[in-house]
């Protein structure tokens, strides 16, 4: 709850108010508000205290990873000074550590070979490395290898497995292998550890969808709502259920809704079958061709283009666009 309000202070800038439930978490727990209040003075210009407050962070099971502090814009205000080049000349970041960051530097600038090859040299030497796990999950799902990218996540979150970010990893290669119920679980997971992230609660309703729990879905969107009204997302989960539901009316009421904000592939294809559920073929043709505006190479969609124009009477510009299918 205190990281969850100290964030939000930061968010309305409010850092004098953050700073203060700062030093509340550290009652509970030394180091573990060390890294949010690095930020904050970093916000607040403070470089002094911050660096003081980094080098707590860093000697606590907190440790920021190197990568993320070498790399990530709120600490850019340090990440070329004198201070960090001192931190690098010490063991308070070991070799493993280094290779790691390594890694992940490899991953960004899009060198997979070379990321491959060191994430398994540091496993081969040390098994027990949950982040090589973790990294090797990310190039195996780059490289579409998706059982091995799921044996490494489950290895990584094996070793530690109360990290966010393994189970991101897992639930985007199972919903690649639609393994829904798998999804819907590492979901509860996450809020288990973190309630207080909103973005959680609309991985909840999208796992929920796809579960054909769609009632459950709906009400999990409108939780969503109540916190960003007109949320595409949540708009077209719900109007997706309804769909799925047999509700056409509010399928479709939504799915417009949904597409005054944002308009994807995905929502176009959807107002498209809903139009052809209610036999409205043209608006789903216009439906079906405004998704392909957006990705020409879309072969199912040329597909259902193609159904539409002959349920039309079209058979020449169905057979067209099936052939381009």
């Amino acid at each position: 709850y205190l990281n969850a309000r100290i964030n939000a202070f930061i968010k309305v800038n409010e850092l004098d108010k953050a700073l203060i439930d700062c030093e509340l978490m550290e009652k509970k727990q030394k180091g573990s508000s060390a890294l949010l209040q690095t930020k904050i003075y970093l916000l607040k210009k403070d470089i002094a205290n911050a660096e003081k407050a980094l080098l707590i962070n860093l000697k606590s099971t907190h440790k920021i990873s190197l990568y993320e502090l070498l790399t990530d814009a709120e600490f850019r205000k340090i990440q070329d000074s004198n201070f960090i080049d001192s931190i690098l000349r010490t063991s308070i970041y070991s070799a493993t550590e280094k290779q790691i960051f390594k890694v992940e530097k490899y991953i960004n600038n899009g060198n997979y070979n070379e990321a491959f090859f060191l994430a398994n040299e540091i496993i081969n030497r040390n098994p027990n490395i949950a982040d090589a796990y973790y990294l090797l999950s990310k190039i195996n799902l780059y490289n579409s290898e998706l059982k091995s990218a799921k044996s490494t996540i489950d290895n990584a979150i094996f070793l530690r497995s109360s990290d966010i970010n393994f189970y991101l990893q897992r639930i985007a290669i199972n919903e690649k292998l639609s393994e829904h119920s798998e999804v819907l679980s590492d979901v509860y997971k996450l809020l288990r550890l973190n309630p207080y992230n909103p973005d959680f609660y609309i991985l909840k309703a999208e796992a929920l969808l796809n579960n054909s729990e769609f009632d459950k879905a709906i009400k999990q969107a409108d939780f969503y709502l109540e916190l960003y009204p007109q949320n595409s997302e949540a708009l077209y989960i719900k109007a997706s259920s309804y769909f799925q539901k047999g509700e056409n009316l509010e399928a479709l009421q939504y799915i417009n809704e949904s597409l005054k904000n944002t308009k994807s592939i995905k929502q176009f294809e959807l107002r498209g079958d809903i139009y052809m559920k209610t036999a409205t073929y043209h608006f789903a043709e216009m439906d079906y061709s405004m998704a392909l505006d957006l990705d020409a190479r879309n072969g199912e969609m040329w597909t259902k283009k193609g159904f539409a124009r002959y349920q039309s009477g079209n058979k020449t510009g169905a057979c067209a666009d099936w052939e381009k299918g």
